[in-house]
C-alpha cells in the first residue's frame, strides 16, 4: 500500500498527465536538447480549461449584437383606389402620387410590418404632415389580415372613421327606438381587416369615451386585426390623451410614429 506522500505525487502526476493529454500537449522528456528547446519554443494555442463551457457560450444566440440596425426595407405604394363605402374621405380615395418626403417614405415603410402582423399604429404629430395619406397607402397595400367572417370569400376592406363620429354612432343606439347595441356598433367595427380612427385630439376624453375606445382597441387587438389611431397631439399629449391601457397595448405589439417633419411631399 503507498503511503499518503507518495500517493499524493502520484496523484499530481497523473493530474499533469491527463491535462496534458486533454489540452492536446505533450512532455519534451524524451526529446533530444536541441528538439527540446524548439518545440518548448514553439507557440501554443490559447487553453481552455472549460471546452464545455466554452462550447456552450458559443451556441448561445447574439441577443446583445452591436451592430447597426438595418434600416427598413422600401414599400412599393399601391396604385388602387379607396373605397367612399368604406368612410373614407374623397381626397384620400385616389392614390398618392410617388412623395419626396424621405422621412415619409421611411416611416410608411417601418409601418408595414405592424400592419401585417396584426398590431396597433399610432401616428401622431403636427398637422400637415401626411399622418393621414399615411393610412390611406397602407390601406391601399392591402397588406392586412382577412375581414371576420370571409373564410369562404376573402376579402380584405380598410375602412377609416373619424373619433367622434365613432362615439356619436354609439351615443346614437341610446336613443329610444334604436334598432342598434353598443355592442353591435363595436363588433361591426371589429370586423374589417384594418381600421383607421382618425382625429383624435378632437373627442371629449370623458370616462365614457375612454372605455368604448379601449374596448374597441382590445376587441381588434384580440382578434388580430390591425388599427391605425391618428392624433395632432404631442408624445406627451399623446400619453395622457390614450389612457395606459392603449398605450400598452401598442407597446406590445405595435409602433408609434411621431410627425416632426414639415411635409410628406418634400424631401
Amino acid at each position: 500500500m503507498e503511503s499518503g506522500e507518495y500517493a499524493h505525487e502520484r496523484l499530481e502526476g497523473c493530474g499533469e498527465d491527463m491535462e496534458s493529454e486533454r489540452l492536446g500537449t505533450f512532455s519534451t522528456e524524451n526529446l533530444q536538447p536541441r528538439q527540446r528547446l524548439q518545440r518548448i519554443n514553439q507557440p501554443r494555442p490559447p487553453m481552455s480549461l472549460t471546452p464545455e463551457i466554452d462550447r456552450l457560450l458559443a451556441e448561445l444566440p447574439e441577443e446583445f449584437d452591436d451592430s447597426p440596425v438595418e434600416p427598413a426595407k422600401p414599400v412599393a405604394l399601391a396604385a388602387n383606389r379607396l373605397m367612399s363605402a368604406f368612410g373614407w374621405p374623397d381626397r384620400y380615395l385616389d392614390p398618392l402620387e410617388t412623395p419626396e418626403g424621405g422621412e415619409w417614405l421611411a416611416g410608411i415603410a417601418l409601418a408595414a410590418p405592424v400592419i401585417q402582423s396584426g398590431g396597433i399604429l399610432i401616428l401622431h404629430g403636427k398637422r400637415g404632415t401626411g399622418k393621414t395619406q399615411m393610412a390611406a397607402e397602407i390601406a391601399r397595400m392591402k397588406q392586412f389580415p382577412h375581414d371576420h367572417g370571409t373564410q369562404a370569400d376573402p376579402r380584405r376592406s380598410a375602412h377609416y372613421q373619424t373619433a367622434m363620429r365613432f362615439f356619436l354612432t354609439v351615443r346614437a343606439t341610446f336613443k329610444k327606438g334604436s334598432d342598434k347595441t353598443e355592442l353591435e356598433i363595436i363588433d361591426r367595427m371589429t370586423e374589417p381587416g384594418l381600421l383607421v380612427i382618425d382625429e383624435l385630439q378632437e373627442r371629449g376624453e370623458t370616462a365614457f369615451e375612454d372605455r368604448l375606445l379601449t374596448h374597441l382597441i382590445d376587441a381588434r387587438y384580440g382578434a388580430k386585426r390591425p388599427t391605425i389611431l391618428i392624433a395632432n397631439l404631442s408624445k406627451d399629449e399623446l400619453g395622457k390623451s390614450l389612457g395606459p391601457s392603449i398605450v400598452d397595448r401598442a407597446s406590445e405589439n405595435g409602433r408609434r410614429i411621431d410627425f416632426t417633419w414639415n411635409s410628406y411631399r418634400r424631401a
